[in-house]
């Protein structure tokens, strides 16, 4: 299988360039941090999710704006996603919100972090993740943040059916019947009935 066999000429890699004595020169700056990334994308790859997920947590405690720690919050998030999407469970939903939110906070607020390219795609998806974990939960602060996130995403796309769908249910949770009974006539006038 040519995946295996690169993967295993990857691990020998990182195996040589582990091993510091066989450098006369000191490493450039960040070369640490870029090993770590590709130990965790290596450790990804070999569906060491847990692995990769501490590899995640070191390299965002050691520097959480750094280059590495961003591409490692974004491998994270897309793995998470995947295995969520397949039916991961509470979990792999926990690590959506986790890395997701990690990745909008790269930003000074959310209106910032919502205009950069793709960031729409991670909070709803974030979005998502809380409301089903707010369904099993009932947790007010996690409604009232998702409702808050859900009102944020519809001031970029007001017909949005999703963002309407989930900041209508939560708009009622958090004592906002009049936000709520608007979402529920948008997408109720959005849709196209087939007899």
């Amino acid at each position: 299988d040519p995946d295996l066999q690169r993967l295993v000429a990857a691990d020998s890699a990182f195996s040589a360039v582990e091993d510091r004595a066989s450098f006369p020169l000191e490493p450039l700056e960040g070369f640490e941090e870029e090993l770590k990334l590709r130990r965790l994308q290596m450790s990804l790859l070999k569906g060491e999710a847990d692995l990769a997920e501490a590899i995640g947590g070191e390299l965002f405690a050691s520097d959480p704006d750094g280059l590495w720690t961003r591409l490692a919050s974004r491998s994270l998030f897309r793995e998470a996603l995947k295995r969520w999407n397949a039916g991961g469970g509470a979990e792999q939903r926990r690590r959506v919100v986790d890395w997701g939110m990690r990745i909008l906070d790269e930003h000074d607020d959310l209106g910032t972090s919502l205009a950069a390219p793709g960031m729409v795609s991670v909070a709803s998806n974030v979005a998502a993740a809380n409301l089903e974990t707010w369904s099993e939960t009932g947790d007010q602060s996690l409604a009232r943040a998702t409702c808050d996130l859900y009102g944020a995403l519809l001031e970029l796309h007001p017909r949005n059916q999703q963002f309407l769908r989930g900041r209508g249910i939560l708009s009622n949770e958090v004592g906002e019947s009049a936000e709520s009974m608007r979402c529920w006539r948008v997408l109720i006038a959005g849709t196209t009935w087939h007899a």
